[in-house]
């Protein structure tokens, strides 16, 4: 898990909120929401940190209710359980990486949707795995 939270504290833009004590704590709320891709020598490649939400939670997020840019946001889409994976954090270069990491967590979780925003949380993408809604 160390190697996990210093990637992600070295490479993602946590806004300056988080120290690095809380992105270890994070991850380890989240260990069970996380996918890590591994190169050949088990170096890291990429990460996806999600929320399996309700269709209602997912609402949510979407609308800001859960506004993932705060903490509090964060701890409040982080209660709720459902079958739609929602990303909310993405660390990994290249297109490649990202489907692979989509691939690996559809293949773990078998959801019902898949969504993010775009970085500037301007667009949200909602997908069924299946196609697109």
């Amino acid at each position: 898990m160390l190697d996990i939270a210093k990637y992600m504290y070295l490479n993602y833009d946590f806004g300056n909120q988080l120290q690095y004590s809380h992105v270890l704590s994070l991850l380890d709320h989240y260990a069970d929401n996380m996918f890590v891709l591994r190169d050949e020598e088990e170096n890291i490649k990429g990460v996806a940190v999600y929320f399996k939400l309700s269709d209602k939670g997912l609402d949510r997020v979407k609308t800001f209710i859960y506004d993932l840019r705060t903490i509090k946001g964060i701890e409040d889409a982080r209660k709720d359980t459902g079958n739609n994976i929602h990303i909310f954090a993405v660390v990994t270069s290249g297109v490649s990486n990202i489907l692979k990491g989509v691939r690996g967590i559809i293949k773990k979780e078998n959801p019902k949707t898949i969504s993010w925003f775009s970085p500037d949380m301007v667009d949200f993408n909602l997908y069924n795995v299946k196609g697109v809604i």
